[in-house]
């Protein structure tokens, strides 16, 4: 598949070591697309990129009529197979809003999913037989009333909630966390072919890259942002899930949450949300009333467990310091936290739930504050 000539030159300058979705974007606030950073001199590059060698990089970039596509030109002569970048008109609108949103996606299958009505459906890797249940059956219900199911591909919920919506000829949305030409886990594989004949496969990873840990959450920021809102099916209070949602709170999207039993660990994570603020999902019809009334979920945050972990206030990890350090007096994105820290997506997010556990931060719209 053609590409565009704006996306051409993002796959470039996405190979240069050091240039990031930080100056990506920043260049982006201040001079538009990349076809006008052609024009831009070194010191102009430089002031956003703050990194001589890497400024110097990409002036030699920008300064070539032409770039190879020799990574990618294979895999695009796929069926189904495309990159869209920020600037070209299939990238989807609602992903465009959130915080240093992917500069590229990669994409197989049906690339008009990604503008479409769109709900993510997450929760545990390992989910009681009850809860795989209910994420099949209300992922089926939702494909069926016209929604596209959007989840990460993993083991567990996502699996069903993919399942689901294909069970009901309904539209699904996997997001990957490694390159779209690797399928993890290798479980999943006849799924991850199903999806790429019937659905859409997402990711921002270059081809090729491997399932890193740290990848992980950069992958569900993406699920949320595609999303109109998110249902937490069945989670721990520690899970990749809670890190799903945090983004959706952060990108002003609707979140919900099945309760569960209070002596179950899997279930502390959507009881925690739910005390927290997320809509209680008590069935899948009140469910898709609210979602087609287009409601709106205020006021929800990420504060403590309970009372007892302001008790706890003083014993959090000195790792967790060091990040309750860099939170100000003003609001700071979790992506700014990340840059300003250099410390891994999986561990910076381990830390900020210790410390919102623990009373000391809340997690509001547009990132993180002091106090709960």
């Amino acid at each position: 598949m053609s590409i565009s000539s704006e996306a051409r030159l993002c796959l470039a300058l996405s190979q240069i070591q050091g240039f990031g979705l930080k100056q990506f974007h920043l260049l982006r606030e201040q001079y538009g697309n990349p076809s006008s950073w052609r024009k831009l001199s070194f010191d102009a590059l430089n002031q956003c990129i703050s990194k001589p060698k890497v400024s110097s990089a990409v002036l030699d970039c920008l300064a070539q009529a032409d770039h190879s596509l020799n990574h990618v030109s294979d895999w695009l002569k796929q069926d189904g197979c495309s990159v869209v970048c920020y600037f070209d008109s299939p990238y989807p609108e609602v992903l465009r809003q959130i915080h240093l949103a992917p500069a590229l996606l990669y994409l197989k299958g049906n690339i008009g999913l990604l503008n479409h009505q769109n709900i993510a459906v997450v929760g545990s890797r390992k989910p009681s037989l009850q809860y795989a249940d209910i994420a099949q059956e209300y992922a089926f219900h939702l494909a069926k009333s016209g929604m596209s199911i959007v989840s990460g591909l993993a083991l567990g919920v996502d699996t069903k909630a993919h399942l689901g919506a294909l069970a009901a000829q309904g539209n699904t949305i996997a997001v990957l966390a490694t390159g779209i030409d690797r399928c993890y886990p290798a479980k999943n594989k006849d799924l991850y072919e199903l999806i790429a004949q019937e659905g859409l496969l997402v990711s921002e990873m270059p081809l090729g890259s491997a399932p890193l840990r740290h990848n992980f959450p950069r992958r569900n920021r993406i699920v949320s942002g595609l999303s109109r809102a998110v249902l937490v099916v069945e989670a721990g209070i520690k899970s990749g899930s809670l890190i799903t949602a945090r983004y959706a709170i952060e990108q002003n999207r609707d979140v919900y949450a099945v309760p569960g039993s209070p002596k179950s660990l899997n279930s502390q994570g959507c009881n925690y949300l739910i005390r927290e603020g997320a809509r209680l999902v008590g069935s899948i019809e009140d469910l898709i009333i609210d979602l087609h009334k287009d409601l709106n979920v205020s006021g929800l945050t990420l504060k403590g467990v309970a009372d007892s972990a302001h008790d706890e206030a003083q014993n959090v990890s000195d790792a967790a310091q060091l990040v309750l350090s860099a939170v100000g007096s003003d609001t700071i994105s979790f992506d700014d936290l990340f840059e300003r820290l250099e410390m891994s997506f999986e561990h910076l997010s381990e830390h900020l739930l210790e410390l919102e556990l623990a009373g000391l931060i809340s997690s509001v719209s547009g990132g993180y504050q002091l106090g709960s």
